[in-house]
């Protein structure tokens, strides 16, 4: 089973599929993605890889393209929010950068409660050039 691979397994797994799934994901119809391709990318958003994690945030725009709302909002911008917490600088600025393509289908109180908090306390880090 998948719990039973060590670490690096996971991350060679995920190297090869996620391209994979991406591609074949484009050309499908949201409801045929949301069938087919979001059951096996849901989880990769929860798994505390950082080498998974950066693979999902460099891809981000095509794996929610097709996603709904409620999907993002639900199962995809938590985990992904965790990201402005990691001690990793290149996921931090990744994790600021998918925050773009996630925008425009986040509800009112992710984009404007959660995001923004985070965003805020994310300006020590980014050397205190955002004004929240």
């Amino acid at each position: 089973s998948g719990q039973d691979r060590r670490p690096e397994e996971t991350r060679e797994v995920v190297s090869g599929v996620l391209p994979l799934l991406c591609d074949i994901g484009k050309p499908l119809s949201a409801e045929d993605h949301s069938r087919h391709i979001a059951p096996a990318l849901l989880p990769l958003f929860t798994m505390n890889d950082r080498a998974v994690r950066m693979q999902l945030l460099q891809r981000v725009d095509e794996v929610v393209m097709h996603m709904d709302e409620a999907t993002v909002n639900d199962k995809v911008f938590e985990p992904l929010l965790t990201g402005f917490g990691d001690t990793a600088k290149v996921l931090r600025e990744l994790t600021l950068k998918s925050m773009l393509c996630l925008a425009d289908k986040l509800n009112e109180r992710n984009l404007n409660d959660k995001l923004v908090r985070a965003l805020a306390r994310q300006d020590e880090w980014f050397g205190g050039w955002m004004i929240v």
